[in-house]
């Protein structure tokens, strides 16, 4: 009832009288929802509430939505369908399509968990990936194709953007560095060189 209460209310708000207190209203039914995930009522509601209200109420929880991207239970598994994830899965989609700009980066991000190289001595690495999990990962690359095949061609255009600056990024952070050290171990970055040419991502490098 607490759950249907929500979801009415804040899909007839007014943009124009929104205050602080309709973002409170959010967070508490995403967390009614998130402690009540197996319940295929409360998630019914859900369903319709990410129908219904307008996903710009969402955007202020869009790290602690993301963070729960899974594959959807399979039958044969033994686990119960409570359609939580097709429920996320649809909500996650809507944030991306209507505000590229606060979703998609989070969910290229995600798509590249399994990407961090070896960590520091290949000690952090293991214990990051058991944290995010290849199904994770899995299923932020099969919604990033599904925007790209039925989103607005400019939310294609912003995952191919994105996902080159994100991956300079990552082979940016992956390049050794021993060489650049002092004889104390600190890292002298005014000694690194840039090359101002672009290469065929379009961005700058760095020089071997």
């Amino acid at each position: 009832l607490a759950l249907e209460s929500y979801e009415a209310a804040l899909s007839l708000g007014d943009v124009a009288a929104d205050t602080e207190d309709m973002s409170r209203h959010i967070f508490r039914m995403v967390s009614l929802w998130f402690k009540h995930i197996g319940s295929d009522q409360v998630n019914s509601v859900m369903k319709r509430a990410v129908k219904n209200v307008p996903s710009y109420r969402f955007v202020p929880l869009t790290y602690q939505l993301f963070a729960r991207i899974d594959q959807e239970a399979v039958p044969s598994s033994g686990q119960v369908d409570n359609h939580f994830q097709s429920t996320l899965r649809d909500l996650v989609l809507k944030i991306c399509i209507e505000h590229p700009y606060h979703g998609l980066v989070q969910l290229i991000a995600l798509s590249n968990g399994n990407n961090i190289g070896s960590g520091v001595s290949g000690r952090d690495s293991t214990a990051y990936l058991e944290n995010v999990g290849a199904s994770k990962v899995d299923t932020a690359l099969d919604m990033l194709k599904t925007l790209r095949r039925t989103g607005p061609s400019y939310v294609s255009s912003l995952i191919d953007s994105y996902s080159i600056l994100i991956n300079s990024y990552i082979e940016l952070a992956m390049l050794p560095t021993e060489k650049f050290h002092s004889s104390k171990g600190r890292l002298q970055t005014k000694d690194i060189p840039l090359s101002i040419s672009s290469n065929e991502s379009g961005t700058p490098s760095l020089d071997s």
